[in-house]
């Protein structure tokens, strides 16, 4: 059955990955400040600032059976979406994160584990705070105004398109030096998400009469450095050195790189199973490749 769908955000990344899957077999409205159109015949756009109380009056009104958000940042956003007057939505799906965990060593995180309290200052700090109030506000709302919800959490998402600086960090080093460094005594490790499976899955959410209440959005695979280089290097017509550091030697020379280093910076969560909502995971190589093609 084809829902009606409105999407806040969608220009970009895993918004627009959705879009192009969702289009296809559901009615959507997209809601954001416009600079970024989505262009696509089939798909509705409405330009407002979401932080514009009169400017959201444009979906007054309106009815959907969902409304996929994957720009809430700060507390309020939820609230004002659901309070413009006239506007009805069956289910509010939240795109939040795995950083909203308490971070527990050697322990795999379900999807009802407790949330941090403890947030590291910047901008990062910034954002897992929003999302955790954000969270929190979603609960209330839902309650207030009777409306469904489930909260996706994205772990490490990476693919063709990324604004995040991830798989880039890896290509601009191949780009420029044709090595990359490798940390030969990381313990680190990290689950990562190609967009393109994680906007199928999302799709499949919306599709489902009674999805749970909150979803990690990571698979069951475990990386680590080795086995990023290993499907970095698997790429047809790419090439690269390794230059082999210790940790210590990374951090002394302000080397960053995207990942955890350490296996006390790490965290595992329980991953989801790909084929129950119909889609194959794509292999990390291949998923590699399609970012490198786009760089």
């Amino acid at each position: 059955m084809r829902k009606r769908i409105l999407v806040i955000g969608g220009s970009y990344f895993f918004g627009r990955w959705f879009v192009e899957f969702a289009r296809v077999n559901h009615n959507l409205t997209i809601l954001n400040r416009g600079n970024i159109p989505i262009n696509l015949p089939e798909v509705k756009e409405i330009a407002a600032d979401r932080h514009d109380e009169e400017a959201l009056m444009k979906l007054s009104g309106m009815s959907f059976d969902i409304c996929v958000d994957f720009c809430a940042y700060n507390p309020g956003d939820i609230e004002r979406i659901v309070n413009v007057p006239g506007l009805s939505i069956g289910r509010y799906i939240f795109i939040s994160t795995v950083d909203v965990y308490k971070r527990v060593p050697e322990v795999t995180l379900s999807d009802d584990a407790e949330f941090t309290d403890v947030f590291p200052d910047g901008p990062e700090g910034d954002y897992i705070k929003g999302k955790v109030l954000l969270e929190n506000e979603l609960k209330k709302v839902s309650m207030e105004k009777d409306i469904k919800y489930t909260s996706v959490r994205p772990a490490i998402l990476y693919g063709p398109a990324n604004y995040a600086p991830r798989e880039a960090v890896f290509f601009e080093y191949i780009k420029n030096y044709g090595e990359v460094p490798y940390p030969k005594d990381a313990t680190g490790f990290f689950q990562l998400t190609f967009v393109g499976d994680g906007a199928k899955i999302l799709v499949k959410i919306c599709e489902m009469e009674d999805p749970p209440k909150s979803i990690n959005l990571c698979p069951v695979r475990i990386d680590n450095y080795r086995s990023f280089l290993d499907a970095l290097r698997s790429i047809p017509d790419i090439s690269f050195t390794e230059k082999e550091m210790t940790v210590s030697e990374m951090l002394n020379q302000n080397i960053i790189l995207p990942f955890p280093l350490l296996k006390n910076d790490s965290q595992a969560y329980k991953g989801l199973d790909y084929e129950a909502f119909g889609v194959v995971e794509t292999d990390l190589g291949l998923g590699l490749q399609k970012a490198y093609k786009v760089f």
